[in-house]
This record gives C-alpha cells, sequence and structure tokens, in this order.
C-alpha cells in the first residue's frame, strides 16, 4: 500500500495555456471606507423623506389581480352620491420634489444611460429628462452579472457630456441595500441613480465629484486606434500526475478493491444476521447458538 500511494502522489510540473483579451480591464473607481460611509449617509438623508412619504400615503402594492378586483367591487357597490363624496375628499400631499430627481432600480437606471449613451456630437439634444451626476450600487449585495455593464455603460454615457464632469459610479459599502430600502421603504433597492440640479443634493453631488473619480476604459481608446492588437496567450504553471494513465489505473484498482472489501462484509453481516434469527437457533443451525442447554 505504502507504495501505491507513493506512484499516486508523483507529480510533475505542467504549463496551461489560455486566450485572453488584448485590450486592458475596464476597474471600478477606487472609494475609501470611509469615503463610502460618509456617501451613504448623505445619500439616505436625501431618500428618508421619499420613504416617509411612502409609509405614510402609499399602500403596498398586492398586485394587478388585487387592483382589479377592488375596482369592479367599487363600480358594482358605489352610487352616485359616493361618487361625488370621493371626488371632493381629500388627496394625498404631493410627492416630494427629489423623487423626480431619482432613478430606482435596475431597468430604470440602465435604461436611461443606454439613452444617454446614444447622444452623438449630431444629436446633443437626445429628449432626455436630465443628465445623471451619480449612480450608487451596493455592489457587494448583487452578484456580478448585474453589475459587469456599468463601467462601460457608465463612460459611454459621459463621453458627450466633455468639458462638462463625467457620471460618477459610486460603489456603496456591504450591507447599504438594507439601509436604502429602510429610507425608501421599498422591499428591494439594486441602483439608485442621481440626476444634476436635484434639491438639497448639491453637498452630495459636490463630495462624489471631488471623492471619486470618473471610470476609465483604456481599451475603448485602443481600440479606436485602428490597429491590429494580437490576442493575448495566458500561461499558468502547475503540476499533475507524473504517468496521469497510471495513476488513474492505480486509483481504479484502489476503489475495485475497497468495494470487495465493503460486499465480503456486508455479505458476511447478513449471513450472521440470518442465522442468529430464532428458527435458525431452534433447528440447531446457528453455529453461535447457545448449546449449554444440550447437557
Amino acid at each position: 500500500m505504502e507504495t501505491v500511494k507513493t506512484s499516486v502522489e508523483k507529480r510533475k510540473p505542467k504549463t496551461v495555456f489560455s486566450l485572453d483579451t488584448p485590450y486592458s480591464e475596464t476597474e471600478w473607481p477606487a472609494i475609501s471606507a470611509n469615503d463610502q460611509a460618509t456617501i451613504l449617509d448623505l445619500l439616505c438623508s436625501l431618500l428618508i423623506p421619499i420613504g416617509d412619504h411612502r409609509s405614510k400615503h402609499i399602500n403596498p402594492s398586492k398586485g394587478k389581480r388585487d387592483k382589479k378586483r377592488k375596482a369592479a367591487k367599487l363600480k358594482d357597490t358605489q352610487g352616485p352620491q359616493q361618487e361625488n363624496a370621493s371626488l371632493t375628499a381629500p388627496h394625498n400631499p404631493p410627492k416630494p420634489e427629489v423623487l423626480s430627481y431619482l432613478t430606482v432600480g435596475f431597468n430604470s437606471t440602465t435604461r436611461h444611460l443606454e439613452n444617454e449613451a446614444q447622444r452623438t456630437v449630431q444629436r446633443p439634444t437626445l429628449t432626455m429628462s436630465g443628465e445623471l451626476a451619480a449612480v450608487f450600487i451596493p455592489r457587494s449585495d448583487h452578484a456580478p452579472i448585474l453589475t459587469s455593464h456599468l463601467p462601460l455603460l457608465v463612460y459611454t454615457a459621459s463621453l458627450v457630456r466633455r468639458p462638462s464632469p463625467a457620471i460618477r459610479l459610486v460603489n456603496l459599502p456591504k450591507g447599504a441595500e438594507a439601509r436604502l430600502c429602510a429610507a425608501l421603504h421599498l422591499p428591494h433597492v439594486s441602483f439608485v441613480g442621481l440626476f444634476k440640479g436635484a434639491p438639497n443634493a448639491t453637498p452630495l453631488i459636490d463630495f462624489v465629484t471631488e471623492c471619486v473619480g470618473p471610470v476609465e476604459v483604456p481599451w475603448f481608446k485602443e481600440a479606436g486606434m485602428g490597429t491590429y492588437m494580437p490576442v493575448e496567450i495566458k500561461s499558468l504553471e502547475t503540476t499533475e500526475p507524473a504517468d496521469a494513465r497510471n495513476g488513474k489505473r492505480i486509483q481504479e484498482s484502489l476503489d475495485a478493491e475497497k468495494g470487495k472489501v465493503t460486499n465480503s462484509r456486508e455479505e458476511t453481516e447478513a449471513v450472521i444476521a440470518a442465522n442468529s434469527s430464532p428458527a435458525c437457533q431452534a433447528a440447531g443451525l446457528c453455529p453461535h447458538a447457545d448449546l449449554s442447554a444440550e447437557g
């Protein structure tokens, strides 16, 4: 057994090759932990009025079916007088003004960035609700597939603005989603986009512009140069068994021997259990039966 173990453990060096893109990787802007905490505090203080309004004046949605069912019931039971009374009933107070300067969620934020990225020098006046100043994402709380497109999208959306400040991509600290959900009174908050000119948002925008650098995409410029860039071949030094076939064959033989031992043990235990039954003992067929009574 010692010989087998030694032969299996013998390994030799091996080089593994893989193809990689010739362009530079896009990295998220670096933000210190203290700056992340400050940005999150400023953002939550800006969003809390929206959450207060939602918690006091907006009932949580129970789905489209519930709305249709309530509308049909109201139409059947409501009389003309009740209709007039409902028209004169007091309405909810207006929503906070800052709400119209936000995009909340994956779809709305991504859609607006795409619209900004589609603008060109020939069409700078594309119909839009405004220009984003910053996009806030609790990156560590989401799968990479949901956030991997953002650096390039933010970069292309900022190209037409030059020399105006670019959109800042802000990575919030871990656990920030829970605070955003509490501030907005929503079950889930993935992305938050903030437009320029938002009321009471000047301190937040100024701090983000100062502490967070713009997104840089080096390969975007490299691709625009029109020069051929060969594919990069990456190599990784690792090890493998000295004789892969021999090691596999030895491992298979060890597994087979282990299976035989296990099967033999199970068969022996089954035979002992069968011969130890009361019927076998009464017939005198069990070698392990107590024979002291024969005297």
